[in-house]
């Protein structure tokens, strides 16, 4: 479903910016839709951003692409450069300066471009644990510390969790309109019925078609916000 809407957002031509973007996955999906556009994979960790290189030189892909290795909170690149910024899968929830790290996407994106970001959903992740909790590892006080503080896992793998709400008034504060939001996927789905193709076909179309329903986005897998920055026109 990604590739589905990065076919709508993304511009024609530019450059994209993916902050902690790991090994590239989404720099590699973006580059295979948009070959004229050139693009930057940005991550803490050398061994993340050295497979991302080997990715690339086996891909065959012809664009521009580059690695920068920096923390999100200071992003060691100049203000109003990119054309699109994404910040996807957990990238923002791993940051505990969650304001600082938005902020710093917003600068160094330009004005008129959209920034996508995305989060795990805290009511899909909460529902889950109330219903597995016990098989997932999770006692009453994991399920309660999780609903009072909106992290989820230990040490370096915890994760924060977001709202609808909450993303969209990260954007508010910093000057940003929302232009969308989404859910990636809506539904959880067994594993039997994605090894059956037809099925799974038959899903992703169900997937995509209530993927904006306002119902169902909390209780998705990932929240998707996409924002404006203002300033052109």
């Amino acid at each position: 479903m990604v590739e589905e809407r990065m076919e709508e957002l993304l511009p024609e031509e530019g450059l994209l910016l993916d902050a902690g973007g790991g090994t590239g996955e989404f720099c590699l999906r973006a580059g295979g839709l948009r070959p004229e556009m050139d693009f930057v994979n940005l991550d803490v960790s050398a061994p993340m951003l050295a497979t991302y290189k080997r990715k690339y030189a086996s891909s065959g892909l012809e664009a521009g692409f580059f690695a920068v290795r920096g923390d999100m909170t200071r992003l060691p690149l100049p203000s109003a450069l990119f054309d699109i910024v994404l910040c996807l899968g957990d990238s923002l929830g791993y940051v505990e300066d969650r304001e600082g790290g938005f902020a710093e996407l917003v600068r160094v994106l330009r004005p008129g471009g959209l920034l996508w970001v995305s989060g795990n959903a805290f009511w899909g992740n909460f529902a889950c644990l109330l219903a597995d909790g016990p098989e997932l590892g999770f006692g009453s006080a994991g399920v309660r510390e999780y609903y009072r503080t909106h992290w989820i896992g230990q040490g370096e793998n915890s994760v924060h969790s977001f709202t609808t709400e909450e993303l969209e008034d990260l954007g508010h504060r910093n000057g940003l309109e929302v232009e969308g939001v989404f859910s990636t996927p809506v539904l959880g789905v067994h594993d039997d019925f994605l090894e059956d193709r037809e099925m799974a076909r038959w899903v992703r179309e169900v997937q995509l078609r209530h993927t904006s329903q306002a119902g169902l986005i909390e209780r998705g897998n990932h929240i998707n916000v996409v924002y404006s920055k203002p300033g052109l026109g």
